[in-house]
């Protein structure tokens, strides 16, 4: 009688969830994915092989913080996707405009920023 090789369920990232169809036979995969807020470190995937195992172990998800946003008669420097935890963005307004608020914006380490997003104002003389 032949019995179908399977993996043990993978277990999801804390912060993260799995992708899955619930399948774990040889040959079938999971996907990992992570929660808003936190980008994904180690493989993404993960495929049962013909020893009951999986090829990689689960990933981890680490808090990162997103850009900002777009600013208004202004930039903010670096632009990136993502910001590691302790990375800092530097606001800038445009010639003739006045900037309300913090000029320079912190990724916390639970992945937000220390300050909300200042505004840039006309520069009334």
């Amino acid at each position: 009688m032949y019995l179908a090789i399977s993996c043990e369920p993978p277990i999801a990232p804390q912060n993260g969830r799995l992708l899955d169809n619930t399948h774990y036979l040889a040959g079938d995969y999971v996907q990992y994915a992570c929660n808003s807020g936190f980008v994904i470190m180690g493989e993404p995937l993960a495929i049962c092989m013909d020893n009951g195992t999986w090829s990689s172990p689960s990933p981890i998800c680490k808090a990162v913080c997103e850009f900002p946003g777009e600013l208004a008669n202004g930039h903010i420097e670096p632009t990136k996707f993502h910001y590691n935890i302790d990375e800092t963005v530097t606001v800038m307004c445009n010639h003739n405009y006045r900037l309300l608020g913090t000029p320079k914006l912190k990724c916390n380490a639970n992945g937000h920023w220390s300050s909300p997003k200042p505004h840039c104002r006309p520069f009334y003389f």
